[in-house]
């Protein structure tokens, strides 16, 4: 399962306490150290990806599943972004 625009982790963490293997994108290379501290600190594992979504090419065809809770994105860039997943 892929998320994306990950933020700080809880809600690839969380899925990942569910039992789900997360992998967990976002540009932001702190936010991704919070989501590896988040799930150290609840016993998962989460693999984290640095990734931009408007520069750099998405995985094709990798994951069963994508989720994006919370991507903030200026409304003229949201269905570039939506299209590239």
């Amino acid at each position: 399962m892929a998320t994306y625009a990950e933020g700080e982790g809880r809600n690839a963490v969380f899925l990942a306490i569910q039992g789900h293997i997360v992998t967990a994108f976002d540009y932001a290379e702190s936010g991704l150290e919070k989501t590896e501290q988040l799930a150290e600190k609840h016993n998962v594992t989460v693999q984290t990806k640095l990734i931009d979504l408007l520069q750099d090419e998405l995985p094709v065809e990798m994951f069963d599943a994508a989720i994006m809770v919370f991507g903030h994105f200026p409304v003229e860039q949201q269905q570039e972004v939506l299209s590239g997943l």
